[in-house]
C-alpha cells in the first residue's frame, strides 16, 4: 500500500502485482485503461483498469464510505495462436486464482473480492482486428474514509447529495476551515 494515493489506486497496484506472478504473460501486465497498446507492446498482456466504482457512506464520525469497484482484467493475444480458446481460457484462470487467493488481497482496507464473470470482448480499434480479448471482472468492496490528515491538512470539505422520490434534488457543499 502507498501511503497518500487513493486506495483505489493501491487496489490496482496489488492486483497488477498479484497477476505478474499467477498469469503466465511474462511480466507484461500493465495497469491501463484499453488503447492500442500492443502496437508497442509484445503480445500476450493484460490490462487492468476500473469502469466504476457506486459508494455507499456510512453513518458514523469520522464519515467513511463503502465502495464496489468493478476491476477489469483484459487478456490479449494474437488470434493466429493454436488453441486459441484454451490458451485465453487457461489465462483468464490464472487471473481468477491471483485475484481470489486472498479475498482482502493482502491490503487492510479491502473487505472482499468477488468474481462477476468472464466474457469475451471486442475492442473499437482497427489495430485490433487481429487480437483475440477476454476479460475477467471482479468487484472489490473496499473502505475509505472522507477525510484524513494526510491529505486535507487545513480544511474540510464535504458534499451531501439529496434526491426525494418525486425527482426533486438537493445538494450542500459545506467547508471548515482548522485553525
Amino acid at each position: 500500500m502507498t501511503p497518500g494515493k487513493h486506495n483505489r489506486s493501491n487496489v490496482r497496484a496489488r492486483a497488477v502485482e498479484l497477476l505478474k506472478q499467477f498469469v503466465d504473460v511474462g511480466q507484461r501486465v500493465y495497469a491501463s485503461r484499453p488503447e492500442p497498446i500492443w502496437e508497442t507492446q509484445e503480445l500476450p498482456l493484460v490490462l487492468v483498469y476500473f469502469t466504476e466504482e457506486p459508494a455507499e457512506h456510512r453513518d458514523r464520525r469520522p464519515r467513511y464510505y463503502m465502495r464496489m469497484l468493478t476491476l477489469n482484467v483484459d487478456i490479449i493475444s494474437n488470434t493466429g495462436l493454436v488453441e486459441l480458446d484454451t490458451f485465453l481460457d487457461d489465462r483468464a484462470y490464472e487471473a481468477e486464482l491471483a485475484m481470489l487467493h486472498d479475498e482482502t488481497l493482502a491490503l487492510p482496507f479491502v473487505h472482499d473480492v468477488i468474481l462477476l464473470g468472464t466474457r469475451p470482448v471486442v475492442y473499437d480499434y482497427e489495430s485490433a482486428s487481429n487480437k483475440a480479448i477476454i476479460q475477467v471482472r471482479f468487484q472489490v468492496e473496499y473502505e475509505t474514509e472522507v477525510f484524513t490528515q494526510a491529505t486535507i491538512e487545513e480544511f474540510l470539505r464535504f458534499q451531501n447529495k439529496i434526491e426525494t422520490t418525486d425527482g426533486a434534488e438537493s445538494e450542500d457543499l459545506v467547508t471548515i476551515r482548522e485553525e
